[in-house]
């Protein structure tokens, strides 16, 4: 008969059936013999009946054993060899990253937002008090939660000169989702997208299924001209900031666009309003959704570029005909959870956003006058637009620098500073870059950005 001697701290009907188990897999008790009863196994053992009882309940609850009635307990028939084997090491856990795999000395990327400002006491509060309104909630709204709904309507009316009816707000997570959510909607779509414009891996979803126009950027922004020659029905457009340029579409050109929809009502242009909260002088430029009069722009926002990565929640207005079919199309469900959702809703109920925003316009401010001041120092340096979102983008004197070389010395010192020659096609544009001010603290943006103007010494053409 088994004979087990007991651990201390670990409960002892798990030390039963943990050795019971064991010698079953390795033979010692072999398929279709019968094992002790309750009270011979616990009289042998030292232990109460119960210990042996919970044990062999949890070995019959697996599969190892049988109960026989008036018979007493069997070993099943097991195929021994397809056992798993015994684990003699830990899993292998993922370890702390090292400095130089921690990321980028000096992170310029326009994508990166900076939480310094973030009022965390008040978020992690309306966190609190979203997780109890959540528990309380059985089954997720369909497209979102009816309170986050009503706070991004006000949101837009408030902020980008929308105004729309909360019914027609459907919530995601995140720009790609949204591409997901528009791409059940329509059956032949051609789309325009912008050139440059956003890179590859956020845009798969539409590569991998559609034709893709690409059309392009000019001095005044997505050039409608080529869009009007192309086969294209659905036009992507950043016309507030757009991305990669940081030009700002004018009236002329909206109006333009706007009227290229119009001409057919199965055209639609989707809006990705990404990052237009920020402007530096002046008034922020109201979305083009505001001046739509047929109902064919969608607008496709975000608040990752405002509060963080981490609150991955965007959100669409949907035109009215869309709104139905919308509904019946939905396949995959991509709301957020209940609990983000309540959270962010809580924070605009209670103002923390609009403060938010205002505090990160005064500090993303004063960051952007540390670089213009330090870029008026520096030789065949052209700002060519600074004054909104989260990056500016400058232009280098072709005479003076290797630009095969800029990128690759950078990336080799830890410094991510992006050119729009890689959201090009033609990789154009090397001579233009990026230079964000939500990667790197203030205190920082000096020295790195002074540091990376040396790194561009041995890139130098000589004379």
């Amino acid at each position: 008969m088994l004979s087990i001697h007991f651990e201390p701290g670990q409960k002892l009907y798990v030390q039963v059936y943990e050795k019971m188990r064991d010698a079953i897999v390795q033979g010692f008790f072999p398929a279709e013999s019968q094992l002790p009863s309750y009270r011979t196994f616990a009289d042998h053992l030292g232990v109460s009946i119960n210990t042996v009882k919970h044990a062999y309940q949890q070995l019959m609850d697996e599969g190892y054993i049988v109960a026989k009635e008036r018979q007493g307990f069997f070993v099943d028939k097991i195929q021994l060899n397809l056992m798993p084997q015994a684990q003699e090491t830990l899993p292998d856990l993922l370890k702390e990253p090292n400095d130089e795999e921690k990321g980028w000395l000096y992170d310029f990327s326009p994508t990166q937002v900076d939480l310094t400002k973030l009022a965390r006491t008040s978020l992690a509060q309306c966190a609190h008090e979203g997780m109890l309104q959540s528990q309380s909630i059985s089954a997720p709204a369909n497209g979102g939660e009816r309170a986050l709904k009503n706070e991004i309507a006000l949101y837009l009316y408030k902020f980008r000169g929308v105004t729309t009816s909360a019914q027609n707000i459907v919530i995601t997570r995140g720009f790609e989702n949204n591409l997901i959510v528009l791409d059940q909607l329509w059956d032949h779509p051609i789309y325009g997208i912008e050139d440059p414009g956003y890179p590859f891996s956020q845009m798969k979803i539409l590569y991998d299924k559609h034709s893709i126009q690409r059309i392009p950027i000019d001095q005044y922004g997505f050039s409608v001209k080529d869009l009007e020659r192309s086969p294209a029905n659905i036009a992507l457009v950043t016309p507030n900031h757009q991305f990669p340029s940081g030009i700002m579409m004018g009236i002329r050109r909206r109006q333009r666009l706007l009227k290229w929809a119009q001409e057919d009502p199965t055209r639609f242009i989707i809006e990705d309003d990404y990052d237009s909260v920020y402007k530096y002088s002046g008034h922020p430029i109201v979305a083009l959704k505001s001046m739509d009069q047929t109902d064919q722009v969608i607008l496709s926002g975000s608040f990752s570029k405002i509060l963080g990565k981490f609150m991955k929640i965007s959100y669409l207005v949907l035109p009215d005909r869309l709104l139905d079919l919308y509904h019946e199309r939905e396949r995959i469900k991509l709301t957020p959870s209940i609990f983000s959702q309540l959270t962010l809703a809580r924070f605009m109920q209670e103002g923390y956003l609009d403060k938010h925003i205002s505090r990160m316009n005064t500090y993303y401010r004063k960051k952007q006058k540390v670089i213009l001041d330090l870029l008026r120092t520096q030789e065949g340096v052209e700002v060519i637009n600074s004054d909104a979102g989260l990056y500016l983008v400058i232009r280098l004197d072709r005479t003076l620098w290797d630009f095969d070389r800029i990128e690759s010395l950078a990336e080799a010192q830890r410094f991510m500073i992006h050119s729009l020659a890689r959201y090009h096609s033609g990789k154009n544009y090397q001579d233009h870059f990026m230079i964000g001010l939500g990667g790197v603290p203030l205190d920082q943006l000096e020295r790195g950005l002074s540091e990376w103007f040396c790194l561009l010494e041995a890139v130098k053409v000589k004379p």
